[in-house]
This record gives structure tokens, sequence and C-alpha cells, in this order.
């Protein structure tokens, strides 16, 4: 199956936001390195190994950002838009099978060497 243009991660942010409870943190999204925290009416994108500061926003600023970031698939879809397959690049984890494990730590809060080409 050929990679498409979808919501789903959209959706599932936008989600995580209307069921995160007002107080407290609730975690709504999270990948290799980062994680989208929601803490009381705020959002935090946060490394989970210390390569950069913790970035907020205001929580209603970003559930605006990503409804219109969801409008603008919605209608990319309906439009017949389909990914440039000749210029598509797989997300993917740089440094599997170079010796680094995502759960990792690195050492000393430092990020290691990029990979050829990745500069």
């Amino acid at each position: 199956m050929r990679p498409g243009l979808s919501t789903y991660w959209i959706d599932a942010t936008l989600d995580g936001l209307t069921a995160s409870r007002t107080t407290g943190e609730y975690r709504i999204a999270w990948g290799d390195e980062t994680e989208l925290v929601v803490k009381g009416q705020t959002v935090q994108a946060r490394s989970l190994y210390e390569l950069f500061e913790t970035e907020r926003m205001p929580r209603q600023a970003f559930e605006e950002i990503l409804q219109a970031y969801r409008t603008a698939v919605v209608t990319a879809v309906e439009s017949g838009a389909t990914l440039q397959m000749d210029s598509y690049v797989p997300q993917r984890n740089p440094w599997v099978g170079r010796g680094c494990r995502p759960s990792a730590r690195k050492p000393h809060g430092r990020r290691p060497p990029r990979p050829p080409g990745r500069d």
C-alpha cells in the first residue's frame, strides 16, 4: 500500500486534547525523541533526551492550528492531491541500526553526531 495524505495523526492529537484533563499533565502525542504534553491550558513540546528546551504555547492556539491543518489536509484529499513519491522520504529514526536505541539516554545530554547526509 502506498503512503497517502491522511488526518490520522492530527485526529489522534485532537482527540488527546479533548480527552485531556484540565489539571495536571497529560501526554497527548509522542515519538522517538519528542512528546507533546498538556499541562493546564498550555501545550508543551518536550525532548525526551534533553536535546532542546521545552517549548510552550496556549492550548487553544495549538488546537486552532491543528484544526486549520486538518482542514487543509481534508481539502487536499478531496481535490485529489497525492504525495509526490519522487520526493517522499519515510520518516525513520536515523539512529536505529547505528548503535543507538530510541530508549537509550544520550550521554551528558548531548546529541550524537548526525548521520551522513543529514546536515
